[in-house]
C-alpha cells in the first residue's frame, strides 16, 4: 500500500498473469484462484480510493476480459459482476446477516473446505440427494466459520490492535 497505485496494481495482476501464461492451474493451490484474489485487490484499491473509480472500472474490465479470453468465461465474468456489484452497491446493501457473514468470511474461506469434505463423508450414507449435502455443508461451514471467528480471528484481530508497532520513518 505504500507503492504508488499504479505499480501495487502492476505487482498484483502480473502474478495470475504469468500464472494463466504458465498454465499454474493446480487444484486446491491459491493459484488456481489468484484471479479472483486481484479482482478482490482491484476493488479494495477502489474502495479506498487508492485509485479513481474510472481506472478501477477500467482495470476492472481489462483483467477480467483477459480471464475471461484466457481461461472461461465463467471464470472472469462471475467475479466482475461481484465486484459491480460491491463497487455500486456497498452502500445500499446494509443487510445485517450478509454483513456478518462478511465479517466471517476469512474464518469461512480457510475452513469450508475441509468442514465440507468432513460433513459429505459422513453425511452421504444418509442423505443420498446432492442438494441436500449441499445445503449441509454450507450450514456446517457456517457454523465452523462462525466458531472459528469467535474463538480464534476475533481475539486475534483484538490482540493485535494492542501492538505498538515502531515508526520505521523516524
Amino acid at each position: 500500500m505504500r507503492l504508488k497505485p499504479v505499480f501495487t496494481l502492476a505487482a498484483v495482476i502480473i502474478a495470475p498473469v504469468i500464472c494463466i501464461l504458465l498454465k499454474a492451474n493446480l487444484r486446491g493451490i491459491i493459484v488456481t484462484n489468484l484471479y479472483d484474489f486481484t479482482i478482490g485487490f482491484i476493488v479494495f484499491m477502489g474502495f479506498v480510493k487508492k485509485i479513481d473509480i474510472k481506472y478501477t472500472i477500467l482495470t476492472l474490465l481489462f483483467f477480467s476480459g483477459y480471464v475471461m479470453l484466457a481461461v472461461s468465461v465463467k471464470s472472469g465474468l462471475v467475479p466482475l459482476i461481484a465486484a459491480m456489484i460491491i463497487l455500486f452497491y456497498s452502500n445500499t446493501l446494509s443487510f445485517k446477516p450478509l454483513l456478518f457473514i462478511g465479517s466471517i468470511s476469512y474464518s469461512l474461506y480457510l475452513i469450508h473446505i475441509p468442514v465440507s469434505i468432513l460433513v459429505v463423508r459422513i453425511a452421504k450414507q444418509y442423505v443420498p440427494a446432492s442438494g441436500s449435502l449441499f445445503l449441509l455443508s454450507v450450514l456446517f461451514s457456517l457454523i465452523a466459520a462462525i466458531v472459528f471467528y469467535l474463538a480464534i480471528e476475533k481475539p486475534a484481530i483484538n490482540y493485535s490492535h494492542s501492538i505498538k508497532y515502531r515508526d520505521k520513518t523516524k
